[in-house]
């Protein structure tokens, strides 16, 4: 498969060489097709035919930002965790709501979670 519009071929941010995915998808009515490069740091590159242009998908794993984000939802989720706990609440509650919090926010927070 040649990828056309896509002239990079590292991660603009972590400079990561290596590519785990190609992928070249739904022409577009342009004629031009979407186009998609994945690098192993876990940034995708998307040719989109309709703004004829690159946008970058999902986080470069690397990206000092993405980690100092990171960093900082754990110290909250930590925050919120240590309030519970202290909370008078009845023991099962407090498992439950914790519980409940972690699950909730697992999609916006990487794993591990504070204890």
């Amino acid at each position: 498969m040649k990828i056309e519009n896509i002239i990079e071929r590292i991660c603009p941010i972590c400079k990561e060489k290596e590519i785990i995915s190609f992928r070249k998808e739904q022409k577009h009515t342009n004629g031009y097709w979407n186009e998609y490069i994945t690098f192993k740091c876990g940034l995708t590159l998307h040719f989109s035919p309709n703004y004829m242009t690159v946008i970058r998908e999902g986080q470069c794993e690397n990206d000092s930002k993405v980690k100092e984000r990171e960093r900082k939802k754990q110290i909250l989720l930590k925050k919120i965790v240590d309030i519970i706990n202290e909370s008078d609440l009845d023991k099962k509650i407090k498992e439950d709501l914790i519980s409940n919090i972690k699950w909730n926010i697992s999609r916006f927070i990487q794993p591990p979670f504070p204890e």
